[in-house]
């Protein structure tokens, strides 16, 4: 095959992928309001072993982590009170400044000094 007939394949397979692109996924345009998700029959299923809901994200994640450990035959962690406040002291950070970051900047508002 020539390169004037690759190139030509290859520009005729790009149009094709951007024609369906454009097309979305139907739906005709329409103004109408879309329809609401039907509901949930019931919550998926808990696998088994598996550490029950506090509600408390980061005693939540938390269990979970540990949780996992165990599957992979690591050991589990201990909890850490400085490692928690740390923790929530950068995730304050992070909501006063909205931002999402591993860093904190001197002089900004909520900053900790870690």
């Amino acid at each position: 095959m020539s390169i004037l007939q690759r190139w030509h394949t290859t520009a005729a397979a790009l149009a094709a992928s951007g024609m369906l692109v454009a097309c979305g996924g139907g739906g005709g345009g329409g103004a109408s309001a879309p329809s609401a998700p039907p509901p949930s029959a019931s919550p998926a299923p808990q696998e088994a072993g598996a550490p029950v809901l506090t509600n408390n994200i980061s005693t939540d994640g938390f269990n979970w982590i540990n949780y996992r450990r165990v599957q992979g035959g690591m050991p589990i962690l201990t909890r850490n009170a400085q490692v928690d406040n740390a923790a929530l002291g950068h995730s304050e950070y992070q909501r006063v400044n909205n931002i999402v970051s591993h860093e904190q900047v001197p002089g900004k508002q909520g900053f900790t000094g870690a």
